[in-house]
């Protein structure tokens, strides 16, 4: 049992009333012919009178698929001497079209009339001059047909009748072997030929041969393949050979079947009836001969037909059956040859229609053509002058609805889907993509329009689609555009109604974002985008951005420049601009600031002509400032920091240009102050500690990543001689911050370095270690203007430039018991101790006996007489003169004091800084002889007053003397008004 062939319930659908192709043409204008392509788009060509200069020429005009003019009418040929008529034109797929006719070259008084053609790209712009397609001699009334592919075909009638004849032509217009005679049969007249082709270049061509079939006019035709070659011989059309059967019109589908209709002489009981005979691919006939128009009063003749890919055809003919005046009717055909609905009239304009042509694509969208007789009355009709008027049409189904589909760049985008647009640079220029909407159905696709963008202004749509109805196959296209002007991430949705049942509204979502670009000058001074401390220079008028830029040479140690601009949160590539110079330094410090977090610190040379990664914007030479940032804080900083550089320094413009948004997961980063620390390769130096004074760092982890960040508390390492004194949390948010503390401990002297590490959830950076370097010195000096010094009684502190750190303290011998104190919180250990005092030069104002006692704990370890008249010349270390207090001591608890006291001295006494310097571990050794000799007060007699002084006078003592010389004369003030005995 045969399965049941698939079929279409068609119908002719009109789309808009029939309109003039030319119409501001009052010349009479004749012989209409018609293509169209897949889009829906066509041309129309045909002779006008009077128009080139002498008899006819051939026009024509090119249609967009929404039946809009694509400007006015055009020549065809070139040459414009005699007549040019019976133009017949094809199209393929893509809109490159083909216009064949009759005329009078420039070759005509060596070839005679012939048949000429020129071709068109889809643009309507000619591939060259017209070129003759028939040999000298003569030829007449051509048909040509094309494919897809641009090859065509072109048959024509010689001048007398006395043949048919056809040249091949590729896609390129170069004829494909020689012109070929299309008749076997040469007796009496061979004429009107149609030609048709299929997807493959097989074609078909069909004439009207007189007394051929045994009574007047008959129909006939040839098959060919592609190549040229005839698949058989020519074959009688008509089955009905009684009188006339004339002017045949021949339609092929993709895959080769064709279908042949033509005017029969009194076959239908009347005068002329529309015949017609199907075929398939093979040229077997496809059933009988049938007759086409239903009406059959009268006269029913020149039919055209068409057919799309699936070979649904329609049948077009005029028709008297509207009364006197002639009609143009046309019939559907579904593929299997059965009628779809009846005959229907196609014009809705009133006098004479006729001489109809109809074009249709592999879709089924079409357009008629014929002639409109019009008042006043033209040379050639008593009716009225011709012109010529269309009218589109579309096979209707009845069974298969519209079906949109959108896409971009060839790629699907089904009904709520996404589009991506990526990222784009601030102000430059927009993103653009475009969407093509094509009917995929076999009923017309109605858009109701405009297409609407809704949830951010940053996206628009324009230009809007050309076309509001899309013939199935057809398409229009319409673009959407993203603003490049507000930085950040940005969300729209498109919309557009059509009547597909299923998928109205049409919408799609679309996003992109804008990443922000700007250029920070130094031009900018004192806004808050630009400034500068210590002692930069100034070049205007010496080329850079803006035409100037500022310099610095390390003299100072404190010259930075600083840009800062408001950025969205995001990635960013920083480059700083500057013109070269050989003086520049090949080591200048930039860092890069994410608010108050230091994000990476790059050494960039600004003295080197060129080097790989350097590019020119705005006429300025570039240079990336490492590599990318991560700045989630929205506030970017970069300084730049003359301090070490080998040369000057420039601050001219950064570029800052966002390259992608934040990370999405979490992601670590770590500093110290200004410093930023590397994973892995990282190291922080806490310098140099003295000896029990720890030195602590704060170091501070931003999640730079858009997921929250989770640390893992029991991970912590901190290497040996280090502690971690304050965790951070455990959870961070995208963009916030948290710190931990760590602590050199200092409690041993020696270098300290090893590795911290912690684990976190960052998926590229699990395990976060760096190294930490210290050295922890065996002193520690403690002045008498720091913490852990304290007097009493009447010491007295005063600056002088000569004593350590600038400041000094003292007491006067004879008056009330006073104490200065020095506190050391150590561990136990063995400890050496020491004092400085600024050198007195043999002054007899001072103590040759000042008593320093030292004490663990409140223990006293011995007291010890030092002989302050004199400086201090036991040693020299950290820049000062040192005199021991005593031996080594042997301390067991945590603190050591040392006590200065000016009982029983013999002069001023003077507290400075006191040194301690470990030793080793403690051992529990007695003091030693010596101290427990000194360890007892020595008493020494109450010294004479200034008076009675020697004076041992040096510029550096000047200071000095002027101090004690006014406390002395206070004093003695005092004593004056003193009320006691």
């Amino acid at each position: 049992m045969q399965a049941l062939e698939d079929r279409r319930v068609l119908s002719l659908a009109p789309v808009g009333p029939s309109f003039a192709v030319d119409g501001a043409n009052e010349n009479d204008q004749l012989w209409p012919s018609a293509a169209i392509n897949a889009n829906g788009e066509s041309v129309v060509a045909y002779a006008v009178f009077g128009e080139d200069l002498a008899g006819f020429g051939v026009y024509a005009v090119r249609y967009n698929a929404a039946g809009a003019p694509q400007g006015a009418a055009f020549r065809v040929n070139t040459h414009t001497l005699g007549d040019q008529t019976t133009p017949s034109v094809a199209m393929n797929a893509a809109g490159e079209f083909v216009v064949a006719w009759s005329g009078i070259g420039a070759d005509y008084n060596v070839n005679g009339s012939g048949v000429y053609a020129r071709r068109y790209d889809a643009a309507g712009i000619p591939q060259g001059s017209e070129f003759r397609a028939s040999p000298p001699g003569g030829g007449k009334d051509p048909s040509i047909a094309m494919n897809d592919a641009g090859e065509l075909v072109i048959a024509w009638s010689a001048s007398d009748f006395s043949g048919v004849y056809a040249q091949r032509y590729d896609a390129a217009g170069l004829p494909q072997g020689d012109v070929f005679q299309v008749n076997t049969f040469t007796g009496d007249q061979q004429a009107y030929p149609t030609v048709a082709i299929d997807a493959d270049g097989d074609f078909v061509a069909a004439w009207t041969s007189t007394n051929q079939d045994g009574s007047e006019w008959g129909v006939y035709a040839r098959r060919y393949n592609v190549a040229g070659v005839p698949q058989g011989d020519e074959f009688r059309v008509n089955t009905f050979t009684s009188d006339d059967q004339w002017g045949p019109s021949a339609a092929m589908d993709a895959d080769g079947g064709f279908l042949i209709a033509w005017t029969s002489i009194g076959q239908d009981g009347s005068q002329s009836g529309v015949y017609a005979q199907r075929y398939n691919a093979a040229g077997v006939p496809q059933g009988d001969e049938f007759r086409v128009n239903t009406f059959t009063s009268g006269t029913q003749q020149q039919p055209s037909v068409a057919m799309d890919a699936e070979g649904n055809a329609i049948i077009a003919w005029h028709s008297t059956q509207g009364g006197s005046d002639l009609g143009i009717y046309a019939q559907a055909y579904d593929a299997s040859g059965a009628p779809d609905g009846g005959e229907v009239l196609v014009n809705n304009t009133s006098l004479n229609q006729y001489a109809p042509h109809v074009a249709m694509n592999a879709q089924g969208s079409g357009l008629m053509v014929w002639h409109s007789n019009r008042q006043p009355a033209g040379q050639f009709t008593a009716e009225g002058n011709p012109a010529i008027h269309a009218r589109r049409y579309f096979l209707d189904s009845g069974s298969i609805a519209p079906e949109v589909q959108v896409t971009q760049n060839g790629v699907d985008v089904p009904d709520g889907s996404h589009v991506s647009f990526s990222t784009v640079v601030l102000n430059q220029p927009d993103a653009e993509k475009t969407f093509t909407i094509t009917n995929t159905g076999t009923h017309p696709l109605t858009l109701s329009l405009p297409v609407t963008v809704t949830g951010s202004a940053v996206f628009s749509a324009f230009p809007q689609p050309a076309l509001s109805t899309l013939f199935p196959g057809q398409s229009t296209t319409f673009h959407v555009n993203m603003d490049a002007a507000p930085p950040g991430f940005h969300t729209a949705t498109i919309s557009f109604g059509n009547n597909d049942a299923d998928e109205s509204p049409f919408d799609f979502t679309v996003s992109g974002t804008v990443l922000f670009k700007q250029i920070v000058d130094d031009a900018t001074e004192n806004s808050p985008e630009f400034s500068r401390s210590g002692n930069w220079g100034d070049a205007v008028g010496f080329g850079g951005h803006g035409n100037d830029f500022r310099y610095a040479l390390d003299t100072t140690g404190n010259d930075v420049a600083t840009w800062t601009t408001t950025v969205p949160p995001g990635v960013y590539r920083i480059s700083g601009g500057w013109l070269r110079n050989p003086y520049w330094a090949t080591n200048a410090s930039f860092t890069i600031l994410d608010g108050a977090v230091p994000r990476g610190t790059a050494s960039v040379d600004q003295r080197t002509e060129s080097l790989p990664g350097d590019f020119i914007e705005f006429g300025l030479p570039w240079r990336d400032i490492g590599g990318l940032y991560n700045i989630t804080s929205g506030m970017l900083t970069v300084l730049l920091d003359a301090k070490g550089a080998n040369g000057y320094v420039v601050a001219d413009a950064i570029r800052i240009l966002q390259v992608g948004d934040l990370p999405a997961a979490a992601e670590i980063e770590v500093a110290q102050e200004l410093t930023y620390v590397a994973d892995e390769t990282g190291s922080v130096s806490f310098g140099t500690a003295e000896f029990n004074v720890p030195i602590e760092k704060t170091f501070t982890i931003s999640n730079t990543g858009q997921q929250t960040l989770e640390i893992s508390g029991g991970s912590f390492v901190v290497p040996a001689g280090y502690a971690l004194v304050s965790p951070p949390a455990l959870t961070v948010n995208p963009g916030e911050t948290t710190s931990f503390v760590v602590r050199l401990d200092a409690h041993t002297p020696g270098t300290y370095l090893g590795e911290i590490s912690f684990v976190s959830n960052d998926p590229d950076e699990g395990t976060f270690n760096f190294s930490v370097t210290g050295t922890v010195l065996p002193t520690r000096i403690l002045d008498d203007g720091e913490a852990g010094y304290s007097h009493t009684g009447d010491f007295q502190s005063t600056p002088l430039s000569i004593a350590r750190d600038g400041d000094n303290s003292y007491a006067l011998f004879d008056w009330s018991p006073s104490e200065a104190v020095w506190t050391f919180t150590v561990t136990p250990g063995q400890y050496r101790v020491a004092a400085t005092w600024f050198n007195t030069d043999g002054s007899t104002f001072y103590a040759t006996n000042a008593p320093f006692t030292v004490l663990d704990g409140a223990t006293p370890l011995g007291t010890f007489q030092l002989n302050q008249r004199q400086g201090p010349d036991d040693f020299i270390a950290d820049g000062s003169s040192w005199e021991n207090i005593g031996g080594v001591f042997n301390v067991t608890g945590s603190t050591l004091t040392v006590r200065l006291t000016n009982v029983g001295a013999d002069g001023y006494v003077l507290a400075d800084a006191v040194r301690l310097e470990w030793v080793g571990p403690p051992d529990g050794f007695a003091p030693s002889a010596v101290a427990a000799a000194m360890a007892a007060p020595v008493p020494v007699g109450r010294a004479s007053r200034l008076s009675e002084m020697a004076t041992v006078y040096s510029p550096e003592l000047e200071e000095v003397v002027a101090v004690v010389a006014e406390d002395i004369a206070a004093r003695d003030d005092d004593d004056s008004t003193d009320d006691g005995p």
